[in-house]
């Protein structure tokens, strides 16, 4: 007998155990694509789920169109031996927060929710969130991208860099994240890397997370982009009046605070200045 005989013979003893459970892989992907563009309210197209699940758009298509994915079914059929509780608790562990602006985390009213979503139809000028926590900052950053591109009537994902690597929390698709414990040296030659693509995009909304004070040899660009598009800084160090060149479109300033009964809880003042 031949190799090839062999390997055949040894595929065919391979018992099909997975016939037993009712639905393929690629129904359950579909199902999971359809629930997240629901609970994100966009549409979901195969190359913006690509980018979510972080692989490449032909991977994307495959796995939802081609290949059986008995992986995701075998990972569905361990699940269903775990208990309500060990399930749900399994899940928990290895799923990050999902930032908006109405997460439970936000201590927002009716008022200032209206206030923030007119602050994210601004098409120009420079908003800055200070104050509070590297990670409450962080947090609220993305929550602002994750409802600006949920209202974006072309469905479209900010873009940006940001600092800090996204351990807790579920990061935006397209925003480049950037690990500043890698060291100032190694920080500044990835953000030169992709500072080119951020200048150059269509995209109306930059989000910038600990960049200001990271890397000031930027700021005199970053004072450019915003008189054509609008940039957000999430920084530690406040912005003074002498950082800012005169008529650079609305300036404004969102200080976050924690809560002295709730931690957990964030706060947010508003303050706005035409320079």
């Amino acid at each position: 007998m031949n190799k090839t005989n062999r390997r055949v013979q040894r595929t065919a003893k391979v018992p099909v155990a997975l016939q037993a459970y009712p639905h393929s892989g690629r129904e359950l992907f579909y199902d999971l694509k359809h629930r997240v563009a629901r609970e994100l309210g966009a549409k979901m197209t195969i190359r913006r789920f690509s980018r979510i699940i972080g692989v490449p758009h032909t991977s994307a298509y495959h796995w939802l169109e081609a290949y059986p994915l008995r992986q995701v079914v075998g990972f569905i059929l361990a699940l269903e031996r775990l208990s309500g509780e060990e399930r749900r608790d399994f899940l928990e562990k290895y799923c990050r927060e999902f930032p908006h602006l109405r997460h439970k985390r936000l201590a927002l009213s009716a008022a200032d929710l209206l206030q923030l979503f007119g602050i994210l139809e601004q098409p120009v000028g420079l908003t800055l969130i200070q104050g509070g926590t590297q990670a409450s900052r962080t947090f609220f950053l993305t929550s602002l991208a994750n409802t600006w591109s949920a209202k974006d009537r072309k469905h479209r994902s900010a873009v940006g860099i940001d600092l800090h690597f996204p351990s807790q929390l579920v990061p935006v698709d397209t925003v480049t994240y950037i690990d500043s414990k890698i060291g100032p040296k190694r920080t500044r030659s990835a953000v030169d890397q992709v500072w080119p693509k951020i200048q150059t995009s269509k995209v109306p909304l930059i989000l910038l997370n600990g960049v200001w004070s990271a890397m000031p040899e930027l700021r005199g660009d970053l004072l450019r982009l915003a008189k054509n598009m609008h940039v957000i800084l999430a920084d530690a160090e406040p912005l003074a009046g002498g950082d800012l060149k005169p008529n650079i479109a609305p300036f404004r300033v969102l200080t976050l605070s924690e809560s002295s009964q709730d931690s957990a809880k964030i706060h947010v003042r508003f303050c706005e200045q035409n320079l």
